[in-house]
């Protein structure tokens, strides 16, 4: 059996800037953030992906909807086909 890390070549990445200690704190800058991106005409499922991405500052946001992302960051947003001609694995 094999776990998703191990088949694909990707780092599953925890919440960014996530400190056990203070949690409460960190869970209120976590809301504040994902509200002001939602604020600006995202979903909530969107802006988690978009805060998370800055947070680790990517290189690439791939997705099948990058109208979503398009003009809310300046990460590149690619969608898959688009990704795969540009990737080159190691």
């Amino acid at each position: 059996m094999f776990d998703f890390a191990s088949v694909y070549p990707i780092r599953v990445l925890d919440p960014y800037d996530l400190k056990i200690d203070s949690a409460k704190e960190w869970y209120t800058k976590f809301l504040q953030e994902l509200m002001a991106k939602v604020t600006h005409q995202m979903t909530f499922g969107d802006a988690i992906i978009l805060r998370e991405a800055e947070g680790y500052q990517v290189e690439y946001i791939i997705s099948w909807n990058k109208k979503h992302f398009l003009s809310r960051t300046t990460i590149k947003v690619l969608n898959p086909e688009e990704f795969l001609t540009i990737w080159k694995p190691q």
